[in-house]
């Protein structure tokens, strides 16, 4: 019994003295630890936006993807290096030429041959001319244009399609090939017609995509705001940038019926050379889009085909 007692206190005292041994001191040549000092960390910003291309088949409708920065790469709808005016001369005044030969006389003038329609597609187009301006004439005005709608037969030749010859209106300081926000003139060139919308009804038989111009409706002027010439919805959700100018569409009467003329929209916007171009109901000058009467915009609308690839053709004379 002696034994069984006696034998268990003595480990217990062995280990009662182990644990109060003082640690084993650390050889003379091996340094201490590093204290980590944790710097305070750098504040992150916002990575820049990012643009995300729409679908190439569904760019003529898309009217809100915001811009990141200045496009690279020139508009081709841009005519401003191809640009002869001296050709127009070689050529009757426009109310002497036949509805052919003033599309040939245009076209020629722009620099533009069959083969630039041909390559986009373009079996519509909307020839607008601005006309003739006297600067020495005080009573001249330069914004008024004729217009006319041509459509290719099943020969591939262009004929004029309805209404014929209408009045139009551009800007109240005419059309130029280099415009910048604000000068009042339309901008030269040609150009896609893409998404119809409107503060009436969207016409019965219509072919083109078409949007309802609603009480949160704005087109974006500012230029500091991702959103430049672009529409969007006051209150939406998804916005991640504001603005500081806008044109509210609901309150534009010439906006009863419209359809976007696509200047200086993505993926080629630059900071200010012009927003909210489009093609709508008008009785006289414009800031720069170009104006047909009430009857004649309902009339082309429900002419324009999406695909038939249709686009307007900007030109005339260019006031001094």
């Amino acid at each position: 019994m002696k034994r069984w007692i006696v034998w268990p206190a003595a480990l217990i005292l062995a280990a009662l003295c182990a644990c109060g041994r003082a640690p084993a001191p650390a050889p003379a040549d091996e340094p201490p630890a590093p204290v980590t000092v944790r710097e305070p960390e750098e504040p992150v910003s916002d990575p820049a936006p990012q643009r995300v291309p729409p679908d190439p088949a569904a760019l003529p409708w898309e009217v809100s993807a915001p811009m990141a920065e200045d496009a690279a790469e020139p508009d081709p709808g841009s005519t401003l290096l191809t640009w002869d005016p001296l050709s127009a001369e070689d050529f009757p005044a426009d109310v002497y030429c036949g509805e052919a030969a003033l599309l040939e006389k245009w076209l020629a003038a722009e620099g533009l041959t069959e083969a630039d329609l041909a390559a986009r597609g373009c079996d519509q187009l909307i020839l607008t001319a601005a006309q003739p301006y006297d600067p020495e004439d005080e009573e001249a005005e330069a914004f008024h244009a004729v217009a006319v709608c041509y459509e290719r037969d099943g020969d591939g030749r262009w004929q004029t399609a309805v209404p014929g010859r209408m009045e139009a209106f551009v800007g109240r300081r005419g059309i130029c090939h280099d415009r910048v926000q604000g000068d009042r003139t339309s901008p030269a060139g040609l150009w896609a017609l893409g998404l119809a919308f409107g503060n009436e009804p969207m016409p019965a038989g219509l072919l083109l995509p078409w949007r309802d111009v609603t009480p949160q409706s704005e087109w974006i002027s500012d230029n500091d705001s991702l959103y430049y010439n672009t529409w969007q919805e006051l209150g939406d959700p998804a916005l991640t940038d504001d603005w500081a100018e806008a044109e509210h569409l609901e309150d534009h009467a010439g906006y009863a019926l419209a359809c976007v003329i696509r200047f200086n929209m993505y993926p080629y916007t630059v900071r200010d050379r012009g927003n909210a171009i489009f093609l709508h109901c008008s009785e006289g000058p414009t800031s720069g889009c170009v104006g047909l009467s009430r009857d004649d915009m309902e009339t082309v609308l429900l002419w324009l085909d999406p695909d038939a690839h249709p686009h307007i053709l900007i030109t005339g004379y260019e006031a001094p």
